[in-house]
């Protein structure tokens, strides 16, 4: 090969390009084809560790809002335990003051401070939405509300069903029923 430029019809110089040169520019061609197809495969993993990342943050993020409830309800569930359990002294200190002659022959002093730790427990119950469910003799028995000790007979059908005598107060926390009243009531049985 000559390196002297020849010319075409025009007479413009024409460059020849050599060997070397024409394997140069394979070269750099095949290097830049494998830098695209290195650069694609970078950006699909990088898609990939993007997607894989806010998958985690969102199972994350999903988990610590789980995890809240979870406390939440366990909280809930060991206050109603705990009160639950305060519902014996309370009953205790109800029957204890319910009779007014033998309390108020009762050194004052300790009937004032048995008052006072008695108007505690109540605070505590009222703060935490606890509410006493009271029937009176003539209200309407309510199985959701109260709990038959005993029931008595009778032909009257007007009396189905009515409340005779309240055993034990019941409570609820909030719209749950945490311990229903116990009563005894009549039941109406037909005379045939």
């Amino acid at each position: 090969m000559s390196d002297e430029p020849t010319h075409d019809e025009y007479g413009d110089d024409i460059v020849l390009e050599t060997d070397t040169e024409i394997e140069h520019e394979e070269h750099v061609a095949d290097t830049v084809k494998k830098l695209r197809e290195k650069l694609r495969a970078a950006q699909q993993e990088a898609k990939e560790n993007l997607d894989g990342w806010q998958r985690a943050r969102a199972d994350y993020s999903n988990l610590q809002k789980q995890v809240a409830e979870e406390k939440t309800h366990l909280r809930k569930r060991i206050t109603e335990d705990i009160i639950h359990d305060l519902l014996a002294p309370l009953d205790t200190f109800e029957m204890a003051m319910s009779n007014q002659e033998s309390w108020h022959a009762v050194d004052e002093t300790w009937r004032i401070g048995i008052e006072y730790i008695y108007g505690q427990f109540k605070n505590f119950f009222e703060e935490h939405d606890v509410r006493a469910i009271e029937p009176k003799a003539g209200d309407i028995f309510d199985p959701v509300l109260h709990e038959s000790l005993e029931t008595v007979p009778t032909d009257d059908e007007t009396k189905d069903a009515v409340i005779i005598n309240v055993l034990q107060k019941g409570y609820t926390i909030g719209d749950k029923v945490m311990r229903p009243a116990k009563v005894s009531f009549y039941t109406y049985e037909s005379q045939k």
